[in-house]
C-alpha cells in the first residue's frame, strides 16, 4: 500500500494565503479601531467641524481590508482543501 504523495503546492498556497489573509484581518481590526478612536473624539470634545471625507476613507481603509481578507480566507481554504488542512474562519484568523 503507497502513502499518497502530499501535495505541496497546495500546502504552500495554503500558507501563504493564511498569511496574507491574517495581515488582512490585522488592517481591517487597526482601521475599524481608528474609526472608533475618531467618532469618540468627534462625539465628545471635538471644537472643529467633523470631517466626514476622513471618516469616509477610513471606511474605504476598512472595506478594502475586508476585500482582501475574505478574497484570501477563500483562497486558503481551497488550498487547505487540496492539503488536508481544516477550514478557517476569521475568527480563526485573529485568534492566532
Amino acid at each position: 500500500m503507497t502513502t499518497p504523495t502530499p501535495n505541496y503546492t497546495a500546502l504552500g498556497e495554503h500558507t501563504a494565503f493564511s498569511g496574507q489573509a491574517k495581515r488582512a484581518a490585522e488592517r481591517r481590526i487597526t482601521w475599524i479601531n481608528n474609526l472608533m478612536h475618531d467618532l469618540r473624539r468627534a462625539r465628545d470634545d471635538n471644537p472643529q467641524a467633523i470631517d466626514t471625507a476622513a471618516l469616509h476613507a477610513r471606511i474605504d481603509d476598512i472595506e478594502q481590508a475586508d476585500i482582501e481578507l475574505r478574497d484570501a480566507l477563500a483562497r486558503t481554504n481551497r488550498a487547505g482543501a487540496e492539503c488536508g488542512q481544516r477550514a478557517l474562519s476569521v475568527a480563526d484568523l485573529l485568534r492566532n
